[in-house]
């Protein structure tokens, strides 16, 4: 399958994904539609009932834990629909610049393997991510089946229950599991689209910096073997051109996604301090799922920071490598400015506070403990 192939196969996806909860922003003409409204209501309706269930269930330690854990997916939803419906002509720009590339540097024998590499990781990940979260909606919503097998105990997916629908009676429990199903069809549409669409970005970035590095090799070989200067010419505007475009394309990936990223970190951060708490009174499978699937979330987009991070270090050191003494006067300038850039690159952040790689993964979870810790102090 030839790489655009690929790419176009994970937006489909994506798109099918996206389409489910109304907000299918990867579509030509993409506008709000009865899904659309679905989605926004239920989100209200959602947070609403988390909220009155706080209140009802004070007093209750366990169910009042999972009322504030759930509420927190609402936050990130959000979130998410702010940024995509908002930033809906900008992602579609960025995507049909990664399609540009991926069709200009295909053609190219000394970078097509590259292409479709890339390609092939967007795709394999963007099908991962899917199946990874629709499975463990699916055991969410499996999960009090179990428990009803095993012990006759009849209980629901969440902690919240719908006000004046009591979760003990046949029919409120039904009522209120079909309202559980939902708010899984919902949630896990809207983070796997997002995901991937994070995916897509960010390797497609990766993809940009790594044919970069290539050019820059095969720049310096033509130094070496003092090939024509006219096309050595040529190739090191064509590099300078690649480097500014990599810069802007990131630069405009960190204003797209740091709002998003800034509300998953804190929302996360009081997840599974939360969940921690209940851990520690009692077994609890679901937060034990739950804490798994945003730990999971919070791990890829760091390590995809990070992953940003070490392609910049690699442009950095293959601009330093070059043979720079057999350039020209006026490229010799230029290499040093590229240089200069590379070593101060653009990262993504949340909400411009830290960069989001595998050390800021650590010191929240450090973070997350000693507040956990602290708690646990003030208890005893």
């Amino acid at each position: 399958m030839a790489a655009i192939d690929r790419l176009e196969a994970a937006k489909y996806r994506i798109s099918v994904v996206a389409s489910t909860v109304g907000f299918d922003v990867l579509k030509e003409n993409f506008k709000f539609n009865i899904l659309s409204y679905i989605a926004l209501i239920d989100i209200v309706t959602y947070m609403s009932i988390n909220c009155y269930d706080i209140h009802l269930f004070w007093g209750d330690f366990i169910r009042v834990c999972f009322c504030l854990v759930t509420w927190s997916f609402g936050y990130q939803g959000s979130a998410r629909i702010i940024v995509f419906v908002s930033k809906e002509k900008l992602i579609k720009d960025l995507l049909a610049k990664i399609k540009a590339f991926m069709l200009k540097m295909e053609k190219d024998m000394s970078t097509n393997f590259i292409v479709r590499r890339f390609a092939g990781y967007i795709d394999f990940q963007c099908k991962g991510i899917t199946i990874i979260f629709y499975l463990t909606g699916l055991l969410t919503i499996v999960y009090p089946g179990l428990v009803y097998l095993f012990t006759k105990e009849a209980i629901l997916p969440f902690g919240f229950i719908i006000p004046g629908l009591s979760d003990k009676e046949l029919l409120g429990y039904t009522l209120n599991y079909c309202h559980h199903i939902l708010q899984v069809i919902f949630t896990v549409a809207g983070l796997v689209a997002a995901q991937c669409i994070n995916i897509i970005f960010l390797l497609g970035a990766c993809l940009m910096i790594e044919v970069l590095i290539v050019n820059l090799k095969s720049l310096e070989k033509e130094l070496k073997e003092n090939d024509d200067d006219n096309h050595v010419e040529m190739h090191f505007i064509e590099i300078i051109k690649t480097h500014q475009e990599i810069i802007e394309f990131v630069h405009t990936l960190e204003s797209l996604f740091n709002l998003m990223f800034l509300v998953d970190v804190f929302a996360i951060s009081f997840q599974v301090v939360i969940i921690l708490m209940v851990l520690s009174e009692s077994i609890w499978i679901p937060g034990c799922v739950i804490m798994t699937m945003v730990s999971s979330m919070l791990f890829i987009d760091c390590a995809y920071g990070l992953y940003l991070e070490l392609k910049f270090d690699a442009i950095c050191t293959a601009i330093y490598d070059l043979s720079w003494h057999l350039m020209s006067l006026k490229n010799r300038k230029t290499v040093l400015f590229m240089l200069t850039r590379a070593q101060k690159p653009p990262l993504l952040t949340f909400g411009k506070m830290a960069y989001m790689n595998m050390a800021t993964f650590v010191q929240v979870y450090k973070s997350i403990y000693s507040y956990f810790m602290m708690l646990k102090s003030f208890e005893a």
